[in-house]
C-alpha cells in the first residue's frame, strides 16, 4: 500500500524534512496559516537552509504535488498501461488518502489564500507537462494529435478530480466510492487517447 503522505524517492535530507513538515502541518491547518517560520521550525531547519532550496512557501507546495504526480503515474509505462480497462491499484489508493483526509484536501484546492489563483494554474501546468511526457515516450508518432494537448485534456481530468475534487462533491453520492472514480477517470482517459489514435 502506497503512503501518499511520503515518498520513497531519495532526496536532499533537508528538503525531504521541510516537505514532510509541510504536509504534516497541512492535516492541521490551512496552507495560507502556515509560515516559513513555522514550517523550518517543525522541520528543524535555519530559514537559511529552507531558501537554498525554496524560494517560497509555495515551492514546498508544487514539490509535494511533483512527488504526488511521479507515484500517480508510476505504473503508466506502456501504451497499454494507459490503455486497460481497470484503473491501475495506485489511483483508487490515492483516491482513497483524499477523500480520507478531507481537511488536507480542502487546503491544498480552497485555502491557498493569496496562492490560490497561482497555485492551480503551476499545478495544473506540472500536471499537464507530466502526463504529456509520459504520453510521449508511451505512443510517441501514434498520437494523431500531439501529446502537449493531449496532456491538457487528460490532466483537466485529474486536476478536477484531485485538486479540486469535483466529483467528490457532485450530487451523486455514488461518486463518493474511490474505486467508482478510478473507473470513471480510466474510461475518461482510454476515450480521449483513443480518439487520438484515431481509434472509434
Amino acid at each position: 500500500m502506497h503512503n501518499f503522505s511520503e515518498s520513497s524517492e531519495v532526496l536532499n535530507p533537508v528538503k525531504q524534512r521541510v516537505m514532510r513538515e509541510f504536509l504534516n502541518l497541512l492535516k492541521q491547518k490551512d496552507y495560507c496559516d502556515i509560515s516559513v517560520s513555522e514550517l523550518t521550525k517543525a522541520a528543524e531547519v535555519g530559514r537559511t537552509s529552507f531558501y537554498r532550496i525554496f524560494n517560497r512557501k509555495l515551492d514546498v507546495l508544487m514539490a509535494c504535488h511533483e512527488q504526488l504526480f511521479s507515484q500517480l503515474f508510476a505504473s503508466k509505462t506502456s501504451a497499454e498501461d494507459w490503455l486497460a480497462l481497470e484503473p491501475a491499484a495506485n489511483v483508487g489508493e490515492m483516491l482513497r488518502f483524499f477523500n480520507s483526509n478531507s481537511a488536507f484536501r480542502r487546503s491544498m484546492a480552497y485555502q491557498l489564500g493569496s496562492d490560490m489563483a497561482l497555485a492551480n494554474r503551476m499545478l495544473r501546468q506540472q500536471l499537464e507537462s507530466f502526463i504529456a511526457e509520459r504520453l510521449q515516450q508511451c505512443f510517441g508518432e501514434q498520437l494523431q494529435i500531439p501529446a502537449a494537448i493531449l496532456g491538457c485534456a487528460i490532466g483537466g481530468l485529474y486536476f478536477n478530480l484531485f485538486t479540486l475534487g469535483v466529483m467528490g462533491n457532485a450530487l451523486d453520492k455514488e461518486l463518493d466510492s474511490p474505486e467508482l472514480q478510478a473507473s470513471y477517470l480510466q474510461r475518461l482517459t482510454c476515450a480521449q487517447i483513443k480518439a487520438a489514435l484515431g481509434k472509434s
